[in-house]
């Protein structure tokens, strides 16, 4: 009997086309329900009146979309410092492509609002309120994102904060506080995500910054951070 018999046809939109084979291979790797809340504009139709999938697609972009919707659909993502900026973008791009979002964040407003962005758009999502640069807390949002399920397919470090000063100026409470934050804060989320990943392997992502190679002016403990940042994302790759 057809899997597919009875289920209605589905017409799904994407960017472009690049590779009209590729496309047709990925397409058959996936099921169009689930990459159905990925749309976008121009034109790729995908139906199961026939025994192989069919398909149409104009311009570049669809050959992307597929490969992203192939990778991401229904993973399950634990992304720091979401609350705004580069980490909510990131949080709505994710969502968009299909992983399921865990936010980690001290700022529990803004958080609150890119989990509600995503519920209301894509969803799902859930917002865990944590301080990364506490182990203990790190650990304990890990188990409740993980409970009934104990797998992480993708870690964003993206939580950070900034510091003006030279080496001169600077304070010790600042440097500890950045410290704590930009490098304790991704080595906690690290720690206590791995277990989660090593079984089924996954991806980190630390979120760095050009600062961490060229000097930049009144940025001290910024840059040294970036820089240990980096150092940390090489050596847990080769670990």
């Amino acid at each position: 009997m057809d899997p597919h018999e009875g289920r209605v046809p589905l017409h799904l939109h994407f960017g472009d086309l690049a590779n009209a084979a590729r496309l047709r291979h990925l397409i058959q790797q996936i099921q169009p329900d689930e990459i159905y809340n990925l749309g976008a504009q121009s034109h790729v139709r995908v139906s199961f009146d026939q025994p192989a999938y069919t398909f149409q697609a104009t311009g570049g972009g669809a050959l992307n979309v597929l490969e992203a919707a192939r990778q991401l659909n229904k993973k399950k993502l634990v992304i720091t410092g979401a609350g705004s900026g580069i980490g909510r973008a990131m949080a709505l791009l994710f969502a968009k492509q299909g992983a399921l979002v865990n936010i980690l964040d001290k700022d529990a407003e803004g958080a609150a609002r890119t989990t509600e962005m995503i519920n209301n758009d894509h969803g799902p999502a859930r917002f865990f309120p944590c301080d990364v640069s506490n182990q203990s807390e790190v650990r304990k949002k890990m188990a409740e994102i993980t409970a009934g399920d104990p797998a992480i397919d993708i870690l964003i470090n993206n939580a950070g904060i900034a510091h003006v000063g030279n080496a001169e100026n600077t304070q010790e409470a600042d440097f500890d506080r950045l410290m704590n934050v930009n490098v304790k804060g991704i080595y906690n989320c690290i720690h206590c995500a791995l277990p989660y990943m090593r079984p089924k392997g996954g991806v980190i992502l630390n979120m760095a910054s050009v600062a961490a190679t060229i000097g930049i002016p009144d940025r001290f403990a910024y840059s040294t951070s970036k820089g240990a940042i980096v150092a940390m994302t090489l050596s847990v790759a080769k670990d």
